[in-house]
């Protein structure tokens, strides 16, 4: 029997490589999104067009939500619906990013809840590390961040995240849920650009637009590091987890085990483009990267026991994926699109 699932933010950047993964890997897929998918979304998921539905609604639209999930037999339903905001974002659109990224969250529990859905995945972020340790350091640590660690996150979005977590593990002791929450590292890759959900894009969006250009960076504070992951693991990490025979914790983290410098970053690009780079103070600055803006690398024991994963892309890979992906340009032939690799070519073992 086919497996279904419903994707809440297909459209966004980590959401189509979800629905895409998962369609491509079995599943019949109905995905969620507040507006019709452009040309730029059909074209990718071409391949698998034929194992997705759309859903068009708000998903903080309790009956409306609920409705869908009460007229699919789910398998599992994966929460990754989210506003990915700037500091102006949030300082202008507070309530919406309150509302998709925590109050939906609830919306998303309870129609679970109410339709007996076997199993629940929920965006989070590791950005909610950020704010543990001294402020505006970037100082390696001996080990990678642990899902039980203390935590002060410090800005919306990370409490957002961090506060549905929470409510998460409360649903799964009170109702009895199968669910859990995804700690996703800073994700790269095709399809990331500017949305009204995604207005803060990565730090390798940016340098791959520069090096598809052939630009000339000035960089202050080359050594932040990032958890980089790309989007492919992640919904090959999402995948795995659906496959796995149980879990046996309701947090798991979903990153890199490396904390890859921006430096190397670079470097990679550099080699395989017009890429050109020096490093600079911060008043002078291209590309000013503060200490703060550093991420760790992360502890992925969880996510290796329960669901047998680990991340299969490696970083030189991925850049020159994402790399060839801008190379198609602002409008990219649609036969082009629906024909490019999820992932690159040339991944190692898992």
């Amino acid at each position: 029997m086919r497996r279904r699932v419903l994707v809440t933010g297909g459209a966004g950047f980590v959401g189509v490589h979800l629905v895409r993964s998962l369609a491509a890997a079995g599943w019949d897929v109905a995905a969620t999104a507040r507006r019709a998918p452009d040309a730029l979304t059909a074209a990718f998921l071409a391949p698998v067009a034929e194992r997705v539905r759309w859903l068009q609604g708000d998903v903080n639209d309790a009956p409306w939500l609920t409705a869908q999930v009460g007229e699919r037999r789910l398998d599992a339903v994966v929460h990754a619906a989210a506003v990915t905001p700037t500091a102006e974002v949030e300082r202008d659109a507070t309530r919406l990013v309150i509302d998709t990224n925590l109050t939906a969250t609830v919306t998303v529990l309870d129609a679970v809840r109410a339709h007996g859905v076997p199993r629940l995945l929920v965006a989070s972020s590791t950005g909610v590390y950020a704010g543990d340790g001294d402020a505006g350091t970037h100082t390696a640590r001996h080990a990678p961040r642990r899902e039980d660690e203390a935590l002060e996150p410090r800005n919306l979005y990370a409490v957002c995240k961090l506060a549905s977590e929470r409510l998460l593990n409360a649903y799964t002791e009170i109702h009895g849920l199968q669910a859990a929450s995804l700690r996703i590292g800073s994700v790269y890759g095709p399809m990331e650009r500017a949305t009204l959900s995604r207005s803060g894009l990565s730090l390798v969006a940016g340098l791959v637009a520069a090096a598809a250009a052939g630009r000339h960076l000035r960089v202050s504070h080359p050594e932040v590091g990032r958890d980089l992951i790309h989007a492919h693991d992640v919904a090959a990490a999402v995948i795995a987890l659906l496959d796995a025979p149980r879990w046996r914790w309701t947090l798991y983290n979903l990153a890199s085990p490396v904390a890859h410098p921006v430096r190397e970053m670079l470097d990679r690009l550099a080699a395989t483009s017009g890429l050109s780079w020096e490093p600079s103070s911060t008043e002078d600055a291209d590309l000013a990267l503060t200490p703060d803006r550093h991420r760790d690398a992360v502890d992925l024991s969880r996510l290796a026991a329960d669901a047998g994963f680990a991340p299969r892309v490696p970083l030189a890979d991925g850049l020159a994926h994402t790399l060839a992906w801008q190379r198609l340009g602002d409008d990219p032939d649609p036969a082009v699109v629906a024909a490019f690799p999820a992932a690159p070519a040339d991944g190692g073992p898992r």
